[in-house]
């Protein structure tokens, strides 16, 4: 990130954020219910009252204590999530609209159900790197533009899903001609049943030079010139660094219809900004903001805001570059 991105954040989060955060009730500690406890404690001291004493009566406290920790202490921490959970939607609610400004004219939207009269969620099944079969809510999404091209950002996740449970589908939009469908996925992604809507679509087998990404990666596509031209070098390699830099599971690739769409596959809830007293807020919202970031960075990083209308200056000026 660089240093006038930082100031913009420190500045904004400073001016803007905090004072709505503390305008809004976010002052208030969230701490964990104890109360839920108080049934070990109680058997705990009996037991251990029993037990100086040396009464074999104690081994049946100790038993009960068992049986009591068993559905309370989840429910302790679960308890305690949930209210992280509650605060961060709100708090991010809230402060989106001022984090997304500093990049761009974008817009953030919150939980998308999956249905026939949702445009989103058909955007989405409308590319073969995603695995729709379970697809059942888009949780978060941005919308916008920035440096020229569009950007559609959804994290979905589903029901019950074969590949995780959650997936960031970014979809760029941006001023490359092309009319090719050509897809990169990763060489597990072929070897099950996932595989069977990219089969029906009668791409054909794309090798590249790159030993390293073929040791990985697949690609298909329905022109192979026009493959090798939208792959290049500086491509390939970002597209992996990507996947380092997300530490994700599998990282998958599709140009159609002048657009590039990148699903990646998530460990944990991407724009996720808990924090337990208004002190953390800050580190949350940093966190939240590099995140985001990093998303609309890679329109820098892939080129994607270059207005070249003809393959070969693409090719050549990526040649030169490298």
């Amino acid at each position: 990130m660089n240093e006038d991105l930082h100031k913009q954040f420190s500045n904004i989060f400073n001016k803007s954020i905090l004072p709505m955060l503390k305008k809004n009730g976010f002052r208030k500690k969230i701490t964990p219910d104890y109360s839920y406890l108080n049934p070990i404690g109680i058997v705990l001291a009996i037991f251990l009252v029993l037990l100086c004493l040396k009464m074999p009566i104690a081994i049946l406290f100790l038993v009960l204590l068992i049986i009591l920790s068993i559905p309370i202490l989840p429910s302790f921490f679960v308890d305690y999530e949930s209210k992280l959970e509650k605060r961060s939607y709100a708090a991010k609610a809230l402060a989106m609209p001022y984090l997304l400004s500093i990049f761009g004219d974008l817009e953030y939207q919150k939980f998308l159900e999956n249905t026939p009269s949702n445009p989103y969620v058909a955007k989405i099944k409308n590319f073969k790197v995603f695995n729709t079969s379970f697809l059942k809510v888009i949780d978060e999404m941005i919308i916008g533009n920035v440096d020229g091209v569009s950007i559609e950002l959804f994290e979905n996740y589903s029901l019950v899903d074969m590949e995780g449970t959650r997936n960031l589908t970014v979809v760029f939009k941006f001023p490359k001609n092309f009319s090719s469908n050509t897809i990169i996925v990763e060489k597990d992604y072929v070897r099950n049943n996932r595989s069977n809507n990219i089969k029906d679509l009668n791409l054909q087998k794309v090798e590249l030079e790159d030993i390293v990404f073929n040791k990985d990666f697949l690609v298909y596509s329905d022109d192979q010139v026009d493959a090798r031209y939208l792959l290049t070098t500086s491509f390939i390699k970002r597209f992996q660094e990507i996947k380092f830099l997300y530490k994700t599971p599998y990282i998958r690739a599709e140009f159609k219809d002048d657009e590039l769409a990148l699903c990646i596959g998530l460990t944990s809830d991407f724009f996720n900004c808990k924090f337990s007293n208004i002190e953390k807020a800050r580190e949350a919202f940093y966190k939240m903001f590099k995140e985001i970031d990093s998303i609309v960075n890679l329109i820098e990083e892939l080129k994607l805001n270059l207005k070249i209308g003809l393959y070969a200056r693409y090719y050549l000026l990526d040649c030169i570059q490298d």
